[in-house]
C-alpha cells in the first residue's frame, strides 16, 4: 500500500486529468453503482462490480457512438474513471440495507461524454456543419434514467447519476483509496 502522500499525488494526477477532458469539452458526471447482494467472496465481488461497470461502458458506447469500435469514432466514446468505494455514514440519507448489502461496498466512477446531439438539426447536416456527433439526444442522467432497463440487471441495483458543476469530484470519487482502504489496483479507467 503506498503512503498517504504517494495517494494523494495519484489522486491530483487523475483530477487533472478529469479537468482536461472537461476543457476539452466532456460533460462530466459523477455515477454511482449500487449493487444487489454478491453472494461471494469480497475478491471476487470487486471483479463482479469491475465487469458490471466495464458492461454498463459497452453499452453506453452502442448508445452514444455510431461505429464505438472504430478509431475513427473513437474520441466520441464515454470515459469512464471509478473506484470501489464503502459508504459513509450521513446521517438522513444513508439507509442501513446500504450498509448491510454486500458489506456497504459500491462503485463510484466519473463519466466523461461529449454533448448529446442536437435535435433541431438533421443529422446530416449536423455532421457536415460540426463533425460527428454523439448519439445521445439527451443528458447522461436522463439517458440512464429512461434507459434503465439496457443498464440493470440481477446484479447491478441502480445507477445514481449526477451532473457535475464545480470542479471534478476526483477526490470524493477516489475517498476509498486516498485514506488507503482500497489499493491502486481498485481504480479502473473505460476508454
Amino acid at each position: 500500500m503506498k503512503n498517504r502522500q504517494a495517494r494523494q499525488q495519484i489522486v491530483a494526477g487523475y483530477d487533472e486529468m478529469i479537468e482536461e477532458y472537461i476543457i476539452g469539452g466532456y460533460q462530466p458526471f459523477f455515477l454511482n453503482f449500487m449493487f444487489n447482494q454478491i453472494p461471494t467472496s469480497n475478491g471476487q465481488r470487486l471483479d463482479i462490480m469491475v465487469s458490471e461497470v466495464t458492461r454498463v461502458h459497452e453499452i453506453l458506447c452502442r448508445h452514444s457512438v455510431r461505429k464505438p469500435k472504430s478509431e475513427e469514432w473513437r474520441f466520441l466514446r464515454p470515459i469512464f474513471i471509478g473506484c470501489h468505494d464503502l459508504p459513509v455514514w450521513k446521517r438522513d440519507k444513508t439507509e442501513i440495507m446500504d450498509f448491510l448489502i454486500n458489506g456497504g461496498l459500491h462503485f463510484n466512477a466519473i463519466a466523461l461524454v461529449r454533448p448529446p446531439a442536437r435535435t433541431d438539426m438533421h443529422k446530416k447536416v449536423q455532421e457536415l456543419l460540426m463533425g460527428k456527433q454523439s448519439r445521445l439526444t439527451v443528458p447522461l442522467d436522463e439517458h440512464f434514467r429512461t434507459k434503465a432497463k439496457f443498464y440493470h440487471n440481477a446484479v447491478l441495483a441502480r445507477i445514481h447519476t449526477t451532473p457535475i458543476t464545480y470542479g471534478t469530484m476526483s477526490d470524493y470519487m477516489l475517498k476509498t483509496f486516498k485514506h488507503g482502504r482500497v489499493g491502486p489496483d481498485s481504480i479502473q479507467v473505460w476508454k
